[in-house]
């Protein structure tokens, strides 16, 4: 959930994932509080990518300032908790479509 946008709750993802074309490729951001739960909905749903950062979010918990690092290890975990797999900058390349520049 961000000003202006759709609220990040599992009611936002239910109406928005019916809207996608098959196959395609998604991934999920929370802003501030809604950061953690967002994740952990598009793990379960499936989604292609998770956005973490502080851009969007400085508290790895309530009082608690994160960094960069923390939050990314903390998405990375939670991945591996889904039984999903960490994309590769390879990986991610593929995809998306995008190739590689020499």
């Amino acid at each position: 959930g961000v000003s202006g946008g759709m609220p990040g709750n599992a009611d936002s993802l239910a109406y928005l994932l019916p809207k996608m074309l098959p196959g395609s490729t998604w991934s999920i951001t929370g802003i501030g509080r809604d950061h953690l739960p967002c994740m952990l909905l598009g793990l379960a749903e499936g989604c292609d990518g998770l956005r973490v950062g502080l851009e969007d979010n400085i508290f790895l918990e309530k009082g608690v300032l994160a960094t960069n690092a923390q939050l990314v290890e903390r998405a990375c975990k939670l991945v591996e908790l889904a039984g999903r797999t960490i994309a590769t900058a390879a990986d991610a390349r593929e995809l998306l479509g995008l190739t590689k520049h020499v």
